[in-house]
């Protein structure tokens, strides 16, 4: 169904001429350095077009350790004969890579004479014109390039050799060849007997902390006596056709390298896609990505579009239109693993989200309530928040959950415990207190409670779901236990103005897993700070402390759990942002 689906979108976008999408046999790379010649192979100059994008042939399947050249473009080891290894294998190899290369451009013009541009090239060659690329200024920015992509182009012209329409028509001649010398059978993916691909094309996947892998495959068998079933080897084991093979690779390609229609989340790959062009598809990413540093408020206008779409009913109209998630992350250096794989309507994704946004608000200090997207949600749960911290799995159990409406994964839950207990003394650069319950991490906690009690009401039809504000009509012991931590805390400081570490830097864990340990010699603090207030503070620190502690059993709870430290710690927020809201 994923090879389907891509090759659906693929199959959309081809009809649009501003999608991206490169033909069949085609493809978008970038080509960094140009050598620029006449029409009789004369160096002209070299070219630096770092970040620009070339449609050009498609380049060949499988060349870990074969020979086999692109068309009119490759690395400098194909184009030019150059490596920067001093081993003798590693020479002899871009010495046949260079002399494969040149022989594939001679093939062409023995068998399409009309292919002048080609000609010039090969000239190049035979008049020795390499050397003088290597004296070019711009050679030692190129050689900076581990295995720096070049190609040609004709002086005077638009275009680069490699993008021209005869290059398509040649393209189109070539593949026909191909088919025609391939096995035959039923395509997987169309359901029509055509001629089916043996490899599949490589797909260049990011893992953590930017690290590429160029080389990985969706469909790959291992080639080994023993492994193939039945007698098919290699892609034979899954028949799918050439043409569905490109097309499903140039739309997963497409896909990836698109900032719309992918995100990364920890070490995986997201991407997505609709049947039908949808406005949901434009700001799906912002929903669930951090915002660009150029337009801060970027995730807030995306989630405010949704919210809109819904209660207009706009989304009613997307019903039949079909939604598809893909979460991808590399297995190894030659293999792709299917962490997530979904499919559904707009309107039934949307739904989804708009829950999963309502579950996180939560109050903050100035009364305004934020729409935090997924990575900054994961984020404040890893050790210095940083993506190679947060837990393997999580990304795509969270998407699962998200889209699907299920509870959020249990490790989500510890894992912000966690972080909370560990950072409950921190001090920033400056020596002041980091908060350990910040609003992330208490909508974080309050979303997981919450749904944790939606998928219990049948148990415990009783149970009331916590608020996104103060709510002093919670009788959970482990709420109340939470706020009168905080108001503790907030006596000290207003007793000691300026002090440098509260009860919270000494007791917050023991108080928030142990309060029958902590709160006793807690309240016997609170009376010495009471005595530095004047009388009017006093008297209404009093009264909310006999009202918090109403609803608290004179014997308290010896343990919480980890369920009941949540709610202790959305308490214990919501009771401290109440201390700072306009009255």
């Amino acid at each position: 169904m994923i090879l389907q689906a891509l090759h659906e979108y693929y199959l959309r976008k081809a009809t649009d001429s501003d999608s991206g999408i490169a033909p069949e046999g085609m493809e978008r790379k970038e080509i960094p350095f140009i050598i620029v010649i006449d029409n009789q192979g004369n160096f002209i100059d070299f070219h630096d077009k770092k970040g620009k994008i070339f449609l050009v042939p498609k380049g060949e399947d499988g060349r870990t350790n074969t020979v086999k050249p692109n068309l009119l473009w490759d690395h400098y080891g194909y184009v030019l004969g150059f490596t920067k290894s001093t081993l003798q294998k590693d020479i002899d190899k871009t010495i046949r890579q260079h002399i494969a290369f040149v022989d594939r451009l001679n093939v062409i013009c023995k068998n399409f004479a009309m292919v002048e541009e080609v000609q010039a090239i090969l000239k190049f060659y035979e008049k020795e014109q390499i050397k003088r690329v290597f004296e070019h200024s711009n050679w030692k920015n190129c050689m900076a390039i581990n295995n720096c992509n070049l190609s040609f182009k004709i002086v005077g012209d638009k275009d680069i050799i490699a993008e021209k329409e005869m290059i398509l028509s040649l393209m189109n001649s070539t593949l026909t060849s191909e088919k025609d010398n391939c096995v035959k059978s039923r395509c997987l993916v169309t359901g029509r007997i055509e001629p089916i691909a043996r490899l599949h094309t490589e797909i260049k996947m990011k893992g953590l902390n930017g690290q590429v892998f160029p080389k990985t495959l969706l469909v790959n068998f291992q080639k080994q006596k023993g492994y193939d079933s039945y007698g098919k080897v290699q892609g034979y084991n899954a028949p799918v056709s050439i043409t569905a093979k490109n097309g499903y690779s140039t739309a997963l390609k497409t896909l990836i390298s698109s900032k719309q229609n992918s995100f990364m989340v920890g070490d995986m790959t997201l991407v997505f896609w609709a049947e039908k062009i949808t406005e949901f598809e434009n700001y799906f990413s912002f929903i669930f990505d951090t915002p660009p540093s150029d337009d801060p408020d970027r995730n807030t206008k995306a989630v405010r579009n949704l919210y809109e779409s819904l209660y207009s009913g706009k989304l009613n109209t997307q019903e039949d239109n079909k939604f598809y998630i893909l979460g991808l992350s590399p297995a190894n250096k030659a293999r792709i693993c299917v962490r997530f794989w979904k499919r559904g309507t707009v309107k039934d994704f949307a739904e989804k989200i708009k829950q999963h946004f309502d579950d996180l608000e939560i109050i903050q200090r100035d009364g305004d309530i934020a729409h935090f997207p997924l990575r900054l949600v994961l984020q404040n749960i890893a050790l210095n928040e940083k993506d190679d911290k947060i837990p393997p799995n999580l990304a795509g159990d969270m998407v699962r959950s998200i889209i699907e409406g299920l509870p959020y994964p249990a490790i989500l839950l510890n894992s912000c415990i966690n972080r909370i207990r560990a950072e409950q003394s921190r001090k920033n650069k400056n020596g002041k207190p980091v908060e350990n319950v910040n609003c992330i991490r208490a909508s974080i906690l309050k979303a997981y409670i919450n749904r944790q009690i939606r998928s219990n009401r049948l148990y415990n039809k009783q149970e009331k779901e916590l608020l996104m504000s103060l709510d002093r009509d919670n009788k959970s012991t482990a709420y109340r236990l939470g706020r009168l931590f905080a108001t503790l805390e907030k006596i000290q400081e207003d007793a000691q103005p300026g002090i440098n570490a509260t009860i919270r830097d000494r007791f917050y864990s023991s108080a928030s897993s142990c309060p029958s340990s902590a709160f006793p010699l807690l309240i016997r603090l609170k009376n010495a700070h009471l005595n530095k207030l004047h009388t009017g503070q006093k008297i209404n620190y009093e009264k909310q402390i006999g009202e918090i502690m109403d609803g608290i059993p004179p014997k308290m709870p010896a343990h919480l759990n980890l369920n009941q430290q949540a709610t202790f710690a959305v308490g214990y927020y919501h009771q401290k942002q109440s201390f700072y809201l306009k009255k």
